[in-house]
């Protein structure tokens, strides 16, 4: 049985935090709206592939995602007689569409909606929506649409802080950055011998200089390069900046890390018993 944070890796969000444990507050009895999750975290779409990796890990039916600033109301032409048309003054926007939608499929089927963008919403479009998570019911032409808050969860993405009426109805989740303090993992988590130990510590130096912290995942598809291919230090560069996500090219040729990649260097001729001198930055090392 895979874990939460297992699954969402199997849909492309790689994190060093379980969020089961936010999951179970979201679903708090005593909450008596609609499930919503408030995804927090630093600008960037990282919310985002959080979102709909956890809306495919939890198995829901069906995944609806819209997103605001791309919308466009289009006119409803209305027929008069067989020569007259005249246009609708009020056409339903794309946001209330797929609000109807989705309360119609949560009638009988689990269903998620995701509310990217939400601060290029407008204050109104703020108003309407905590409205529906709180009542279950969205009004629109005269007609009501009821949502069924059993089978139902919204997860809003915002860049700014959301309305507060939306803040008092949802759970507030973080997502982890990129950029977090970490550990370098140990030889056995890479199953690699103890040998390996210097070199994952002297690249855990480039990273920690670099404010990253790469994932496990990240290590290993590193120490297989490193096996196999990584010969020298600009080589040891191409497959750091092409397997880690959030990484500066640039940064990876100031002085202090040409300084660490000579280190690394060092360590991994060490691990693979290297002899001869070999390529640093692109020239053969001298002879002394």
């Amino acid at each position: 049985m895979y874990s939460l944070k297992q699954r969402m890796e199997q849909y492309g969000f790689i994190s060093h935090k379980d969020y089961e444990y936010a999951l179970r507050c979201m679903n708090n009895s005593a909450a008596m709206h609609i499930k919503t999750l408030n995804i927090e975290g630093e600008p960037g779409r990282r919310k985002t592939a959080f979102a709909n990796a956890l809306a495919h890990a939890l198995d829901y039916q069906h995944i609806h995602y819209f997103e605001f600033g791309l919308e466009k109301k289009s006119p409803v032409l209305i027929q008069i007689d067989n020569t007259e048309k005249t246009v609708d003054v009020d056409p339903m926007e794309d946001f209330e569409k797929i609000i109807i939608e989705t309360c119609a499929l949560s009638e009988a089927e689990k269903t998620i909606l995701i509310l990217d963008q939400l601060h290029l919403a407008s204050f109104k479009d703020h108003m309407h929506l905590s409205s529906f998570i709180t009542s279950k019911t969205w009004n629109h032409g005269g007609n009501q649409y009821i949502a069924n808050p059993a089978n139902l969860i919204i997860m809003m993405i915002s860049e700014t802080e959301i309305y507060h009426a939306l803040q008092q109805c949802s759970f507030k989740i973080w997502v982890d950055s990129l950029y977090q303090p970490g550990k370098a993992p140990e030889h056995h988590e890479l199953k690699l011998e103890p040998s390996a130990q210097q070199w994952i510590d002297t690249i855990a130096q480039i990273f920690t200089a670099l404010s990253l912290c790469p994932t496990l995942n990240t290590y290993q598809k590193i120490a297989f390069d490193i096996e196999h291919h990584v010969r020298s230090a600009d080589q040891l560069r191409i497959s750091l900046y092409g397997w880690v996500e959030g990484i500066s090219y640039p940064a990876l040729f100031s002085d202090e890390m040409n300084e660490l990649f000579a280190s690394a260097q060092t360590a991994i001729e060490n691990y693979i018993g290297i002899e001869e001198p070999i390529e640093m930055s692109g020239h053969l090392a001298d002879n002394e």
